[in-house]
């Protein structure tokens, strides 16, 4: 993943309909980009709609009791800084919930709540005051090439690279990753978003543009949706 800090880069793409009522049938996601272009993405034909601009490179997006977060990292630099922050749905303009105290490489979420990775593994991030608290080490280098997912009971990471990415589980209480497959074809993907009992990633970075898929959470393949138009990378979705 040419080295980038998350989730999406993709780094980060969440799948937030919880937070629009009804806009339309299709599933829909919110998306940032590296360009901190920030919008609508279709699930089911990949067209991307922007509405708006956050003003900060987010590392990730998450979702807590119908609120939209997202997090920056010091180390990105470009005026970058560990801030957890509200995302208004409507044109992803930023509001600082706190600083988080850590060099952030990915965000995501589960059901329970905020999520995030740094070098020396797993934290909590609390969605009233930004703080990190350390839940535990991995074993494998995290890096900065990757994402968490959003939206799901179960939180799950995964470690991209150009010929081959593979899906994990990642424990809450402990930080401990148990692997669960690499992905078919393998290809730079980054934030996951669960929806409708579909877990969502994409391709970006280390591809000419990105490309949508499902990932089977049983054994990390993947099964190709969509190109999508509208931008090149993601960092969260």
């Amino acid at each position: 993943m040419i080295q980038r800090t998350t989730t999406l880069f993709w780094v980060g793409a969440s799948l937030f309909l919880g937070l629009v009522p009804a806009i339309q049938a299709d599933d829909l996601a919110y998306v940032t980009t590296p360009t901190q272009a920030f919008g609508v993405v279709d699930l089911n034909t990949g067209v991307f709609t922007q509405t708006g601009h956050s003003g900060a490179y987010l590392n990730g997006l998450g979702e807590f009791n119908n609120v939209l977060y997202g997090a920056s990292s010091a180390a990105h630099g470009g005026g970058s800084t560990n801030t957890l922050y509200r995302i208004d749905p409507t044109n992803g303009s930023l509001t600082p919930v706190g600083n988080t105290s850590i060099s952030i490489s990915q965000f995501g979420s589960t059901t329970a709540g905020l999520f995030a990775t740094a070098s020396d593994g797993l934290y909590s991030i609390d969605p009233g005051t930004g703080v990190a608290t350390f839940i535990g080490s991995t074993a494998i280098t995290l890096g900065t090439t990757g994402g968490l997912s959003v939206g799901a009971d179960q939180l799950y990471f995964v470690l991209s690279g150009p010929t081959s990415s593979i899906l994990y589980s990642m424990n809450t209480a402990t930080g401990a990753l148990a692997s669960i497959g690499a992905s078919s074809p393998g290809v730079c993907l980054d934030g996951m978003a669960f929806e409708n009992g579909t877990l969502y990633d994409a391709s970006g970075f280390c591809n000419a543009g990105s490309d949508l898929f499902t990932v089977n959470p049983g054994n990390g393949s993947t099964q190709f949706v969509a190109h999508v138009s509208g931008f090149d990378e993601v960092n969260g979705i």
